[in-house]
């Protein structure tokens, strides 16, 4: 027996959730609409031949485009388990990931407090050394 969802429509059979038009996303229309721009204005204003500008510019608007569709079919398979995992483990790894960075930078803190300390002691002695040497002179 299905549990009935007000948030999540069930689909009978299926186990993948409902598709989403893509022709009908916002950011779908956007990007078409930004491809056909990008078109048009490399034809009305760019040089037709012998630059590589109007390839790259019409194959990202393309891309750009075609990304949405893909990841709207990505998404049909995808989990609200699944995503809340990823979700939590990239938590973690940067949780991680910057307590590593603060005991590296604690670490660094303590190695230049070190080093000055010998710096300065090292130019106590050159100070002293010179003394000498001008004394001897």
């Amino acid at each position: 027996m299905p549990i009935n969802n007000p948030k999540k429509p069930q689909v009978e059979g299926s186990v993948l959730r409902p598709t989403n038009r893509w022709k009908t996303l916002l950011f779908y229309q956007k990007a078409n609409t930004l491809f056909q721009l990008t078109v048009v204005f490399c034809e009305r204003f760019l040089p037709k031949y012998g630059d590589r500008t109007i390839d790259q510019m019409i194959q990202a608007a393309r891309s750009g485009k075609q990304n949405i569709i893909e990841g709207s079919e990505d998404g049909k398979t995808s989990t609200e388990m699944e995503l809340g995992g990823i979700k939590e483990r990239m938590y973690a790894v940067r949780t991680g990931y910057r307590k590593a960075q603060d005991e590296e930078h604690q670490r660094l803190v303590a190695e230049n407090a070190t080093l000055r300390a010998q710096l300065a002691t090292a130019q106590k002695e050159i100070a002293h050394l010179r003394k000498l040497i001008n004394k001897n002179e």
